[in-house]
Parts: structure tokens; C-alpha cells; sequence
């Protein structure tokens, strides 16, 4: 027993804590090609079910798909991902290359990892994530297909991964944004700071510091010879 709770101890050393913050994982210049990696972190759907995330690489923009899936199922080389939004529009993508299911293909780190799953990736105009929200996805097997339905959280998570990716696209390697949740409280003072009171706290999802940093600056540029306009920023 004591020799179990030491390797659990120690496997706990080595599990990296994700945050819950959407982000550009890869973003450099191979040096071989002189040609641009850009890789996004993986965002979960349905409940974890599914894990998507954007790429570019090799002069091709790409989407990579995880699914937890219960059973040995093949994706052909061509076969479709087709997504439909809020307003019907309806996004399709095709496989690039022939993906069986196999335990763990739906992971992306430890959890999971011994269930059944499928990993593809996929090529289409990512620009269908711009401004179109996602309510449903249909993927397609060498045999049959399957719906998911995404919640509308999830529909504007995968908007804001493309958003992020595309302006990370816009800048030069490593100037990419980052996107997270924060608690702004905005207080204001009557005595030169020596105390404060709350005008309001406010809960954001998915910014980027950019944002936030608007929000701030318009909050601090109210303050003037009789009262002092601060914030407090708490990022999830």
C-alpha cells in the first residue's frame, strides 16, 4: 500500500495542472523550411467528448479532431466533418489521410487515455469559425456517421479559438494573444485612496488581455480631483 500511495505521489509530480485559458501552443519558424508553425491548444465540446484545436503547418491550415468514440471505427481518407450553425450555415472539412479508432485516440493528456477514441485531422476554410456559431457536428466513418450537438458556449469557445488563431496569424511569431476569464471589480475612492468602495464586479469570459486592458483604462480615465477610478483583476 505504501509502495502504491509513493507512485501516485510521484505520478502527481510529473501531471502538468491545464489551465482553463485557450492559447497558441507552437508558434516558431522551422528552420529547414523557413516555414511557420502555429498551433493552438485543445479545446473541449461536449462535455470532453471532443477536443478540437487550429493549425497551420507546411503552408496548410488544418483542423485536428478527438473524439471518444466506443468502438474500433475507421475515418477514410476524404471522408467529411461537417459542422451546422445557430443559422444554419453549414461548414464542411475533409480528412487528409486514412485514421483508425484505438484506445486513448481521444485523449489529448493522462485522462482518458484508456478508452476508445478516434484522431483525424482535416483540411476546409477555417474561416467558417469566424463569425458562425456551431450547434451541431456530424462525423463521418468509412461505414456510418454520428451527430454531436455543442451547446452554444461551446459554438462561441471555437469562435474565439479561430479568432485567436487568426490574429495570431496576423502578427509575428510569439506576439499571439491569449484568452481567459476574469473578474474585474472596479472601486472608486473620495479620499485620495484611503478608502474604497465597490461600484461593481464584473464577470468575463474568454478576453484577452487586450480586452481587459481596454475595460481598465476606460474605467481609470474617469478619475479626477475629487474622486480616483481603480480596479482589482482576479484571471481565472
Amino acid at each position: 500500500m505504501k509502495e502504491i500511495k509513493a507512485l501516485l505521489l510521484l505520478l502527481s509530480l510529473f501531471i502538468p495542472i491545464v489551465a482553463d485559458a485557450m492559447k497558441i501552443e507552437t508558434d516558431e519558424i522551422d528552420e529547414f523550411t523557413e516555414q511557420r508553425t502555429l498551433i493552438t491548444s485543445w479545446e473541449s465540446l461536449c462535455n470532453k467528448k471532443v477536443h478540437v484545436r487550429f493549425r497551420m503547418q507546411n503552408g496548410h491550415q488544418l483542423l485536428d479532431f478527438k473524439m471518444f468514440y466506443d468502438g474500433a471505427v475507421v475515418i477514410g481518407e476524404g471522408e467529411k466533418l461537417m459542422f451546422k450553425s445557430t443559422d444554419d450555415v453549414i461548414g464542411k472539412f475533409t480528412s487528409i489521410s486514412i485514421y483508425h479508432g484505438s484506445r486513448g485516440g481521444g485523449a489529448t493528456g493522462l485522462m482518458g487515455s484508456g478508452a476508445w477514441g478516434i484522431s483525424a485531422t482535416y483540411s476546409g476554410e477555417l474561416s467558417y469559425f469566424s463569425e458562425n456559431i456551431v450547434r451541431l457536428v456530424r462525423v463521418y466513418f468509412t461505414d456510418a456517421y454520428t451527430d454531436l450537438k455543442i451547446s452554444d458556449a461551446d459554438g462561441k469557445k471555437l469562435v474565439n479559438l479561430y479568432n485567436l488563431f487568426d490574429g495570431a496569424m496576423q502578427k509575428q511569431p510569439g506576439k499571439s494573444a491569449v484568452f481567459a476569464n476574469y473578474t474585474i471589480t472596479f472601486l472608486k475612492s473620495g479620499n485620495k485612496g484611503k478608502a474604497w468602495d465597490v461600484v461593481e464586479e464584473r464577470y468575463i469570459k474568454d478576453a484577452s488581455a487586450e480586452d481587459i486592458t481596454t475595460i481598465i483604462s476606460e474605467w481609470k480615465s474617469q478619475s479626477n480631483e475629487r474622486y480616483i477610478y481603480e480596479c482589482k483583476i482576479k484571471k481565472e
